[in-house]
């Protein structure tokens, strides 16, 4: 197996026995640019592990910072626990951009951007460390939030748990395109085309008691976060 901690070429991660795509193929990115977008425009990602002899799956918040991918959680959370203790893991990110609804049945599909990083994570000690990754996590929720919140009770802090994850061995899938109509005889009974799809921010409801003024940051949220 290649060792995912080569120099990078070209700005792109190496092909691992893990992360190479055998399936359509031409679908896959090991770009770093690609890669880092999708996740940067992602709130949460999937993370795998094995438990107890067990596969295990959970969703989770994430944010990258640099080469290096942050996670978080509670001190006794089970999944963290053993990324802290030296478990590989696979993390997963699925972005669902547009249904694809052709003639057949297996014309049927997605646009869709998808990642999954394999490697192993460290756990973060000291407060000031864990501070920092912190902020960087709200920041990318919520830009701006963190500068207006009270500081972290010292003993939260002691409490969670925070995970380095470095970004080495990723592979980006991605299918986008239209659907083609080749069946002229269904061409006027038969709707094929896609149906985009995006993520949209509702209007926001201050909380029971809350007098408050609508802080810019969230009245201008879709812009922030793009």
């Amino acid at each position: 197996m290649v060792d995912a901690r080569e120099t990078m070429i070209d700005d792109e991660f190496p092909v691992t026995d893990r992360t190479r795509v055998r399936r359509k193929a031409d679908r896959a990115s090991y770009g770093r640019h690609e890669i880092y977008a999708i996740l940067d425009e992602a709130l949460t990602c999937s993370v795998a592990i094995i438990k107890n002899g067990f596969p295990h799956c959970q969703p989770m918040i994430h944010v990258r910072d640099g080469d290096t991918l942050i996670l978080h959680g509670a001190g006794n959370n089970a999944l963290l626990g053993h990324l802290a203790g030296g478990s590989e893991c696979c993390i997963s990110v699925a972005m669902i951009d547009a249904l694809h609804l052709g003639q057949t049945i297996p014309d049927h599909s997605f646009d869709y951007r998808s990642i999954n990083i394999y490697g192993t994570g460290t756990e973060v000690q000291g407060r000031d460390e864990k501070l920092a990754r912190l902020e960087k996590v709200f920041n990318h929720i919520v830009r701006e939030r963190w500068q207006e919140m009270d500081p972290i009770d010292p003993a939260y802090l002691d409490y969670v748990r925070v995970i380095d994850m470095p970004l080495e061995e990723c592979v980006a899938k991605g299918n986008a395109g239209p659907v083609e109509a080749n069946d002229a005889a269904k061409a006027e009974t038969l709707w094929a085309g896609i149906v985009p799809l995006q993520l949209s921010v509702g209007v926001a409801e201050a909380a029971p008691g809350c007098t408050a003024p609508l802080p810019d940051y969230i009245r201008n949220y879709p812009a922030l976060r793009r």
